[in-house]
């Protein structure tokens, strides 16, 4: 069982152009070999029956010898002699009583004579008027075996008339024949075989391509793409539909490239988040356990020192609760929480929100522009949330007595409204402005917690604005400072 195994595996198997070569090949020998086999018979035929015509007339001959026998044997004779100055080589005429025992006879071709007579068997069995042919040999005086072909007739008075012929022609022309057809035959299967190997190579050469094709991108190119040529065949078809496979795995393998980068920046985003979140609730944490301690201890004794850690407590337990509400925040719309739409007035929003900058920061001018009733349907604590960060970012970021400009206006064609709050700061450059919506991310890396704020103002102001439908994006202002652009659909099924 192992040998035959073994022997299997070291078999080499044949190409698909081996294969088709031979099956094309095989085919094609199989029809000559029949078309030879057709040939060599009708030619058989033919020749056979131009003996058998020939024997038909040398028995009429042997016959008319007959005839002439009952009147003389020297009128056979004659009669014989006569036909004989006629006679081809190989020929011969006899005649038999009616108890089989030859009369006369004789090779008419004076070349031939010696040879043994090819006398039929007595016992033929024939009735009056009937014939029979079969084949024979004779043997000439060297005593070679020369082959006949002999026809017998029973005559009305009940002797047989006989004739033979020599038929060593017709086994050389068979011998020839055979010969030619094999020879024209191994030429042609020849011809064929070279002629067969060259169409199917030309044939199958887009196989070929695809088979270099399928190697390349198996090897790590998989922008390589077959390039099928010719008339739309099967084979064109099928480079075609391999490109169209190869286009999906491609496009699946980006897919799934993409998506691996996408969980990785979201991992990272994640843990970069997680620090800077946990660093962010420790600073607040530790001032208020610090004072805490303090207070507890009695290290501080002073009034005006116990209301000023009582203060500093209560800044930073307020800095924690907006800090967690940021988050709350972000965590909600992260996850896709429903929103709590109704309709209001967007510059009276606006304005409250103003009014109550102007309050918390006395030493900035904050101007307020509207184009007057701006109705939305939205999430009003969210979008009041989102501009209050707005205001507040412009506010820290604005030196002293610096201006801020707040404007509302809606286009009704467009179906959205746009707020747009100006600040005369430093402004932003380029790489800060691609990051400045980045959660625990400062405009200003420089400023402390308590003029930076935590980073996360801006990140839920662009989440509020996307889970509205909206877009909030940031530009120079002209002369210096940033231009915070919100614009937001009028309703809830235009911004979807």
């Amino acid at each position: 069982m192992n040998r035959k195994r073994a022997t299997s595996a070291a078999v080499t198997p044949r190409s698909l152009r081996t294969r088709v070569s031979l099956a094309l090949v095989g085919m094609v020998a199989a029809l000559v070999v029949l078309a030879d086999i057709a040939v060599f018979a009708v030619a058989d035929h033919g020749l056979r029956e131009r003996i058998d015509a020939q024997l038909s007339g040398l028995v009429g001959f042997a016959a008319g010898m007959e005839t002439a026998l009952d009147a003389s044997t020297t009128g056979a004779n004659a009669v014989a002699e006569g036909m004989a100055e006629q006679a081809a080589n190989g020929e011969y005429v006899g005649v038999l009583d009616a108890e089989g025992r030859l009369v006369v006879g004789l090779f008419l071709f004076p070349a031939d004579r010696g040879r043994t007579t090819p006398v039929p068997p007595a016992a033929l069995g024939l009735s009056a008027g009937a014939e029979v042919s079969y084949d024979t040999t004779v043997r000439d005086p060297g005593g070679a075996s020369i082959p006949y072909r002999v026809r017998a007739r029973r005559l009305a008075g009940g002797a047989t008339a006989m004739a033979a012929i020599e038929t060593q022609s017709l086994h050389d022309g068979r011998r020839r024949l055979l010969w030619v057809e094999t020879a024209a035959t191994l030429a042609l299967l020849a011809l064929l075989a070279l002629f067969a190997r060259r169409v199917v190579r030309v044939s199958l050469a887009p196989l070929t391509r695809m088979e270099d094709a399928a190697r390349r991108i198996a090897t790590g190119d998989l922008a390589h793409r077959v390039e099928p040529a010719g008339p739309a065949t099967e084979i064109t078809r099928l480079g075609a539909t391999l490109n169209h496979m190869l286009d999906q795995i491609d496009s699946a393998f980006r897919a799934r490239r993409e998506s691996e980068q996408r969980l990785i920046e979201a991992d990272q985003r994640m843990r970069r988040f997680a620090s800077d979140a946990s660093h962010e609730l420790r600073t607040p944490l530790t001032s208020i356990l610090g004072y805490a301690h303090l207070l507890r201890a009695g290290e501080v004794d002073d009034l005006a020192d116990v209301q000023n850690a009582a203060g500093r407590i209560e800044d930073e337990a307020r800095r924690l609760q907006l800090l967690a509400e940021d988050l709350l925040i972000l965590a909600r719309l992260d996850e896709g929480a429903p929103l709590r739409r109704s309709r209001f007035d967007l510059s009276e929003l606006v304005g409250e929100v103003v009014d109550a900058a102007r309050i918390r920061a006395l030493d900035r001018v904050v101007g307020f522009e509207s184009a007057g009733t701006v109705d939305v349907e939205a999430d009003e604590f969210a979008v009041r949330r989102a501009l209050t960060n707005l205001v507040d970012n412009a506010c820290r970021h604005t030196p002293d007595g610096g201006p801020i400009e707040v404007v509302v206006a809606h286009d009704p064609g467009a179906f959205t409204a746009e707020v747009r709050v100006i600040d005369h700061g430093n402004g932003l450059d380029p790489v800060a402005a691609e990051t400045v919506f980045d959660r625990f991310t400062r405009g200003e890396r420089s400023r402390s917690r308590d003029s930076g704020g935590s980073g996360l103002g801006l990140s839920v102001v662009k989440a509020i604005a996307s889970a509205h439908g909206g877009t909030c994006t940031v530009e120079p202002t002209v002369g210096g400072g940033a231009t915070f652009v919100w614009v937001m659909p009028l309703r809830a099924d235009e911004g979807a």
